[in-house]
């Protein structure tokens, strides 16, 4: 009896969790990979993607990981970017999503909690799942912990659901679309020979993005200032991203071509069944020809052809996104600010704007020179 119960003891202590903030990515960056691999986690949570994130936007950050361990094995993992008193996901607006790596929603749950009460002042993470479970235990712990929270929508990114072959998902597609996307595809074809290729990337790859990085900057990108090659640190991570994705067999760059010259290109990660679409451009000249949806029907057919189970366009719910599915992910970004005076004085910037912040920042300021002069 005495065995027994013993052995109940250890058994019960050996699925106890633990979590731990790793200092360095780098450190557990294989177990990770592990874990996202026996979860068909996607490309944007893993550690490839946060290390070249840090390198080209981190301005000086080390990303840290919150790891959540069951008798000693990972089962839960989340990368984050540490300041005082603050927990801050390392995101900005070249991220599709964001969340842990877990092996469960209990998991997911409990790594939730954990990072709520590492943020004493701050935490603020954006791009979340509302379909997550972590998305929704962190607004619960954040509540329950009496944290002023705000949580908002900031993106919301149409995919398309594919079942069944590419004829039949077409047949749901708007008939005028269809038949002015036929009419395009047939008006470039009088102009000279028309391709399509896809490439993975494993040779030739500098080149390759030169020529999708030129297309994709000869647009309305360019005007904007949002296009690849118009800021070296977004250069970098891409490029980065294309060699980390290309060496695990997960690139796929399209090109559409003219007589040889590329006209309409598609960046894409390929990763559990999904293709990820990164980024995509077209030769601004030839506008008029549809060179962009010609290389989006090509890519829907093929992952069609592969069996893929979804196209998702990422990004922002733009309309040439909107003419191929009535589809979309809403992404959000949670806030939960503790009551200390950082964390009073950012709720205040962020729920009543600059006059109230700058108020709190002031009170708090004289609340710390008091304490200064009573010690």
């Amino acid at each position: 009896m005495r065995r027994a119960a013993a052995d109940n003891v250890t058994s019960m202590a050996a699925v106890s969790d633990r979590t731990e903030l790793v200092e360095s990515i780098a450190d557990v960056a294989d177990e990770w990979e592990r874990l996202a691999e026996a979860t068909d986690a996607g490309p944007f949570v893993r550690p490839g993607w946060f290390e070249a994130w840090a390198r080209a936007f981190g301005e000086g950050a080390t990303p840290v990981a919150l790891c959540l361990r069951r008798d000693a094995r990972l089962a839960a993992v989340l990368c984050l970017v540490r300041g005082r008193g603050a927990l801050r996901s390392p995101t900005n607006w070249h991220t599709p999503a964001y969340g842990p790596v877990a092996c469960d929603g209990d998991a997911a749950r409990a790594l939730a909690h954990a990072v709520v009460e590492s943020a004493p002042s701050v935490l603020d993470v954006s791009f979340l799942d509302p379909a997550d479970p972590f998305a929704d235990a962190v607004l619960e712990c954040a509540r329950d912990c009496r944290r002023r929270v705000i949580a908002r929508p900031v993106l919301r990114s149409p995919y398309v659901a594919l079942a069944g072959d590419f004829a039949a998902f077409e047949a749901t597609l708007d008939s005028k679309f269809k038949r002015e996307a036929k009419r395009r595809r047939r008006k470039l074809g009088e102009e000279g020979e028309v391709t399509v290729a896809f490439e993975d990337g494993r040779s030739d790859l500098g080149r390759l993005l030169d020529e999708g990085f030129a297309i994709e900057h000869s647009g309305w990108k360019a005007e904007r200032g949002t296009a690849i090659a118009q800021s070296a640190e977004t250069d970098r991570f891409y490029r980065e991203v294309a060699a980390w994705a290309a060496e695990r067999g997960w690139l796929q760059l399209g090109f559409l071509r003219l007589d040889g010259r590329a006209i309409a290109f598609n960046y894409s990660l390929v990763v559990s069944g999904i293709v990820h679409v990164v980024k995509v451009g077209f030769d601004a000249e030839l506008r008029r020809y549809a060179p962009g949806t010609i290389l989006t029907r090509e890519a829907i057919e093929r992952a069609c052809s592969q069996g893929l189970s979804c196209y998702d366009f990422l990004g922002a719910e733009d309309r040439y996104k909107l003419d191929w599915t009535n589809d979309v992910r809403e992404r959000i970004r949670v806030q939960a600010f503790g009551r200390t005076g950082r964390g009073m004085a950012e709720f205040a910037a962020w729920r009543y704007g600059r006059p109230a912040a700058k108020w709190a920042a002031a009170a708090v300021k004289e609340r710390t020179t008091r304490k200064d002069r009573a010690a």
